[in-house]
């Protein structure tokens, strides 16, 4: 639209009023992208605090639960755990 905006008014220079409303449109749309990025942007940033904030308190009941850290060493060092291979192996 911007574009477009710029071609009426460079079409319409001649005329003041041709050339107002064609750069007043591409101005008013030009503004219209920054201010969409800008709350894209806003967007962006909460989604990324709410996701640190989420990782932040898992990692915290993770890390100070005893249960929970020794669940994960068992699992990380197969402790309990009994591993069927193919072919029967063990």
């Amino acid at each position: 639209m911007a574009a477009i905006g710029v071609a009426a008014g460079t079409a319409s220079a001649e005329t003041v009023i041709g050339g107002v409303i064609g750069y007043g449109t591409a101005a008013f749309e030009s503004y219209e992208v920054i201010h969409q990025c800008d709350h894209l942007l806003r967007l962006i940033g909460l989604t990324d605090s709410a996701v640190q904030v989420a990782y932040g308190q898992v990692g915290q009941i993770i890390g100070t639960s005893p249960d929970g850290v020794a669940g994960f060493m068992a699992i990380s060092t197969g402790g309990g755990l009994s591993m069927d291979l193919p072919g029967g192996v063990e």
